[in-house]
């Protein structure tokens, strides 16, 4: 897969929207959503949220999704990132 800010851009040019995980092996990118959206902090009910349990290869994950609008401080990323107007914390 190539550059997610080229992909996004490319989705945006043909009038789509999109949505892409931030993932821990994304170093600096994935500290900076973990500093600017705690958990603790998103966990209330004014943000949508959406919670799965999968049961897999002897092993249990629980994921939980929560939408919310990209705060004033992380800003200077949507000039990085073509149309960013939420985040999704997983």
């Amino acid at each position: 897969m190539g550059c997610q800010k080229d992909i996004a851009e490319k989705i945006q040019k043909q009038g789509g929207d999109y949505l892409f995980a931030v993932k821990g092996n994304q170093g600096w990118l994935n500290k900076a959503f973990e500093e600017k959206f705690p958990l603790k902090e998103l966990n209330n009910p004014e943000h949508d949220s959406y919670a799965i349990c999968e049961k897999s290869h002897g092993r249990e994950e629980i994921r939980i999704h929560i939408v919310c609008d990209v705060p004033d401080e992380l800003i200077d990323f949507t000039f990085e990132w073509k149309g960013l107007k939420i985040h999704n914390v997983c």
